[in-house]
C-alpha cells in the first residue's frame, strides 16, 4: 500500500510527454489509450477481454491471509496518443490500477477460479483436506482505456515487412529498467 502511494506520487510529480516526441534511453509518463498487441486477452476471474491483467490469490487461515499465487500477463500491448503509438512491454510492471476483489470460500468458485488455481499447481483443498477460503484480487487495461505509464524508452527492431530501403524499420517499446519498474495506472 505504501509503495503504490510512493509510486502514485512519482508519477504525479512527472512531466507527461507526447508519444511522437519519447527518445530512446529515457524514462517517460505517457498517457494515451490501451489497444492490443497482436490479440486481446480474457482476465482470468472475470473473464473480462483486455489488453493486460493482474491476478493475486490469497488463502485466509485462522484470520490472517497468505499470498497463495499471483498471475500477471505478459503480453505486449499498445499505447496510442494523437501524437503516436508504442508498444509497452509489462515484463516488470508495477500495476496502480482500481482492483475487484472478491472473498469467499472455494465451494462458492467458478471453473475459472479452478482453472487458475490448477494452472498453478494448486486445488480447493488445503494441506489438511479443507476447502480453501480464498480471496482473489484481479487488475485490468481494458480495450480502449485511458490509461498512464511510467518507464524506459527503447527502439526496437520493428516486425519484418515494414522497413525501408537500406534502413530497418524501428518501433518504440515502454518498459522497465534498472531502477524503476513500469508504472501503469488509470489516467
Amino acid at each position: 500500500m505504501l509503495a503504490a502511494f510512493r509510486h502514485r506520487f512519482r508519477l504525479n510529480a512527472k512531466a507527461t510527454s507526447t508519444l511522437g516526441s519519447v527518445r530512446a534511453n529515457t524514462r517517460v509518463k505517457v498517457i494515451g489509450e490501451a489497444l492490443p498487441g497482436k490479440q486481446l486477452l480474457t482476465a482470468p476471474i472475470t473473464g473480462r477481454s483486455c489488453v493486460f491483467y493482474s491476478v493475486d490469490i490469497g488463502e485466509w487461515f485462522n484470520g490472517t491471509k497468505t499470498p497463495l499465487l499471483s498471475e500477471t500477463s505478459t503480453e505486449m500491448f499498445r499505447i496510442e496518443d494523437d501524437t503516436g503509438s508504442a508498444l509497452v512491454d509489462p515484463s516488470f510492471v508495477q500495476p496502480i490500477l482500481r482492483e475487484s476483489r472478491v472473498r469467499g470460500h472455494s465451494s462458492e468458485c467458478l471453473s475459472e477460479h479452478r482453472a487458475l488455481l490448477k494452472r498453478h499447481g494448486f486445488t480447493m483443498l488445503d494441506d489438511y483436506g479443507e476447502l480453501r477460503s480464498l480471496a482473489y484480487r484481479e487488475t485490468v487495461v481494458a480495450l480502449n482505456d485511458r490509461i498512464c505509464v511510467f518507464g524506459a524508452v527503447s527502439q526496437q527492431p520493428a516486425p519484418s515487412g515494414m522497413a525501408s530501403y537500406r534502413q530497418q524499420a524501428r518501433q518504440t517499446v515502454l518498459g522497465a529498467d534498472r531502477e524503476t519498474p513500469l508504472l501503469l495506472c488509470e489516467a
